[in-house]
């Protein structure tokens, strides 16, 4: 039987697609626009490549740390904690007057987009329950497989278009970025609900959410035994 948990999970799966989508994207789009950053920047194209460089090391080594750093955090929190993170990244690369500390803000941005991804891949396969389970997670990966397909040359294109002059120009993907993220922030909130299983959710006796517990017999033992008898 289908609990009110598990007939909702296709529309939570896809709001937290919605959320890797954007960060691919922001991971992605860097090299599309390196020579108008650059020129910005004053750097050649080899150092402005450094910027993927610098997201996906610190991608790969910040996972599993705050991972371990948030194991005992709700989903409902990491999940926004996450988008939160990616969006302060992504505000600082736009406005950033340095090379150095646009380095330092990729390096933010992939902290937030790594702790999003993994708890967003997990929180899916939790709603939706072990028979599809796979399904929920190729939903979310759908996000950022989309991203490289769509988001990066859609992001190119935003950042190529100059107007007021080239750091104008280079940095808009940013700021479109910290948009879908921060619009993606309650509804993957809401799609964390069901499974948080933490202080957002009651709690049931045997240590679940109530969402996930069996329902309870409302006839009691006696009147049980006089129905037998």
């Amino acid at each position: 039987m289908k609990t009110d948990l598990s007939r909702g999970w296709r529309t939570h799966a896809a709001v937290l697609a919605f959320g890797t989508f954007a960060v691919g994207t922001d991971g992605f789009v860097v090299a599309g626009i390196l020579p108008e950053i650059a020129r910005s920047l004053d750097v050649s194209v080899a150092a402005a490549g450094q910027l993927v460089t610098v997201f996906s090391i610190a991608y790969a080594v910040l996972a599993p740390v705050l991972a371990t750093l948030t194991a005992g955090w709700s989903r409902r929190v990491v999940l926004p904690a996450g988008l939160a993170l990616f969006a302060v990244g992504n505000v600082i690369t736009a406005l950033a007057p340095s090379y150095a500390l646009v380095l330092v803000s990729r390096a933010v941005a992939a902290g937030g987009a790594s702790l999003y991804a993994a708890t967003a891949s997990a929180t899916a396969a939790a709603i939706a329950g072990d028979e599809r389970r796979g399904r929920a997670i190729a939903i979310v990966m759908l996000g950022l497989t989309s991203s490289l397909a769509l988001g990066a040359p859609l992001g190119t294109a935003v950042g190529r278009r100059s107007a007021g002059g080239p750091r104008c120009g280079w940095s808009r993907p940013w700021p479109w970025s910290w948009c879908r993220s921060s619009r993606s922030a309650c509804p993957t909130w809401a799609a964390a609900r069901p499974a948080a299983g933490g202080s957002g959710s009651p709690r049931s006796p045997t240590g679940g959410c109530s969402a996930c517990s069996p329902p309870r017999s409302s006839r009691s033992p006696a009147s049980t035994c006089r129905t037998r008898t």
